[in-house]
């Protein structure tokens, strides 16, 4: 897996990193040469779940989000490392309070 090479963060933005656009396009490179180097000479698709799981080894859950039906509809939600998140139980009818 290519390591993403930081230089600057903004020390005013929780060390937030930045990078140029050309930064950006030199790593995605980089990562699709590593993932999938035909895709350089030939398009096609990639499947998002697929280099998620395979190429960065992450694991993937899906759930129903919950929430009060007096509440705004949470369409999607990303979740990094262990917490607890609202989520609808669909076998047992009932929001569970863990991920």
């Amino acid at each position: 897996m290519i390591k993403l090479k930081i230089t600057r963060v903004d020390r005013n933005n929780n060390n937030t990193p930045v990078l140029y656009k050309h930064e950006i396009e030199e790593y995605a490179n980089e990562v699709l040469a590593d993932y999938k180097p035909n895709l350089l000479r030939e398009p096609g698709a990639v499947v998002s779940d697929h280099f998620l799981e395979s190429y960065l080894g992450l694991r993937i859950f899906f759930r129903d989000i919950y929430y009060e039906e007096s509440e705004k509809p949470i369409l999607g939600i990303t979740v990094f490392d262990r917490c607890v998140v609202k989520v609808f139980d669909e076998e047992n009818k009932r929001m569970a309070a863990r991920f």
